[in-house]
């Protein structure tokens, strides 16, 4: 016997009275309800409030090619900016994989990054481990520029 296509919703149940919402509302009922309401702009900030966006400095501040680290939140959340181009960022945790030591980067050995506890190393345009122990590369964090300053959205880092 063949397998119907059509997938199963995942709830049809729905309320008696046409001007309540269903027991299972959708996505397209919640958006129509919201523009109703005139609460996009609202839907719009409470994404944007899962991201955790934190000033990271002025880009004029952010060498080209040339990782700075920041520490935001307060120091609690130590990063590694690098300016690729203009109001081009990319940004990699400054916490080694391995053990959670901060990672440093200097100079003389541009192309990496290097823990100072057990040595792992990370490249510096990918995050990716070039030497162990770490097994896991150095986690990216999103970026932005918004009105002149560097923005990271630390959500994941925390």
């Amino acid at each position: 016997m063949p397998k119907d296509p059509t997938p199963a919703p995942a709830c049809s149940a729905q309320s008696s009275d046409a001007d309540q919402a269903p027991l299972c509302p959708t996505r397209r009922w919640l958006l129509e309800r919201a523009l109703a309401l005139g609460a996009l702009p609202l839907l719009a900030s409470v994404a944007d409030a899962a991201a955790r966006w934190t000033n990271a400095g002025a880009v004029k501040n952010f060498a080209l090619n040339r990782p700075r680290k920041v520490n935001l939140s307060g120091g609690q959340v130590p990063v590694f900016v690098i300016r690729t181009g203009t109001n081009k960022f990319t940004c990699f945790s400054a916490i080694c994989t391995h053990q959670g030591t901060v990672i440093n980067w200097s100079a003389t050995h541009p192309t990496y990054f290097e823990c100072p506890s057990h040595g792992s190393k990370f490249a510096r345009t990918t995050g990716a481990v070039t030497r162990g122990p770490a097994r896991r590369a150095l986690p990216r964090l999103p970026v932005r520029v918004v009105s002149g300053k560097v923005q990271v959205d630390i959500s994941s880092a925390i």
